[in-house]
C-alpha cells in the first residue's frame, strides 16, 4: 500500500492505493487482526462449553470472525455505493485492503487537477489565490468544477470511514456481539439437552 498526498483547494488530503499486477487503484488498509477480550460472565461460559468439547472456542472465533467480516462487506459495499464510487474489491494476500477499482492511481490524480484546475468565483486557478482567498473577489477558492470535488470528497471519506471502522472499540464490539450470540445459543442448547 502506497499513500499519496495531495493539495485539494489549499487542504492536503493523502489517499492510499493498492498495486498489483491488474494496476494502482484507491484502497484503504481494512486489516483486524484483534480477536475481543470477552467479558467475564462470557468467557467463563465459553471455558465451560470447552472443556466439554474441545474446540469449541476456535469453532465459535471462526463463526464470529466471518459473521461480522461478511457484515462489514456488505456494510462498505453498501456505503461506496451511497457516496456513488462504485463497487469495491478485496485486495492482498488476506483481503485486508478495501479498493474501488473505478480509481486508478491517473483517474485521482486527474480529479485533483480539475478541482485545482479553476474557481466558481473568478475562474483563476488554485495556484493563483493568496492563501485561498480570490485576488479580485471577497471570496475563497470555490472548485469550478463542484462533481468534481464531491467525488474526491466522497472517496477520502470513504476510504477514512473504513480503516476507521475496523479499528477500535466497533470492530471489538462486533465481534464480541457475535462471540456472545454463538456462545449463548450452545449455553442454552446444552442446558435444554442436560434438563432432558
Amino acid at each position: 500500500m502506497i499513500e499519496r498526498s495531495y493539495v485539494v483547494a489549499g487542504k492536503e488530503i493523502e489517499v492510499g492505493f493498492y498495486h498489483d499486477r491488474s494496476g494502482t487503484r484507491a484502497a484503504g488498509n481494512v486489516k483486524c487482526h484483534e480477536l475481543p477480550r470477552l467479558p467475564k460472565g462470557l468467557a467463563e461460559k465459553l471455558e465451560k462449553l470447552e472443556a466439554e468439547a474441545s474446540g469449541t472456542r476456535e469453532r465459535f472465533e471462526c463463526w464470529a470472525w466471518e459473521s461480522a467480516v461478511t457484515s462489514w462487506w456488505e456494510w462498505a459495499a453498501g456505503r461506496a455505493e451511497e457516496l456513488e464510487l462504485g463497487a469495491v474489491y478485496s485486495y492482498g494476500r488476506s483481503g485486508g485492503y478495501i479498493g474501488l477499482d473505478a480509481f486508478s492511481e491517473e483517474r485521482v490524480e486527474g480529479i485533483v487537477l480539475d478541482v485545482n484546475d479553476g474557481c466558481k468565483n473568478c475562474q483563476e486557478p488554485y495556484g493563483e489565490h493568496c492563501d485561498g482567498k480570490c485576488l479580485f473577489e471577497p471570496t475563497r477558492y470555490t472548485p469550478a468544477n463542484e462533481k468534481a470535488f464531491r467525488v474526491l470528497t466522497n472517496l477520502t471519506r470513504f476510504l477514512r470511514e473504513c480503516e476507521e471502522s475496523v479499528r477500535g472499540e466497533g470492530a471489538i464490539a462486533t465481534l464480541t456481539e457475535e462471540m456472545k450470540f454463538y456462545i449463548e445459543a450452545e449455553w442454552e442448547e446444552r442446558m435444554q439437552t442436560k434438563r432432558r
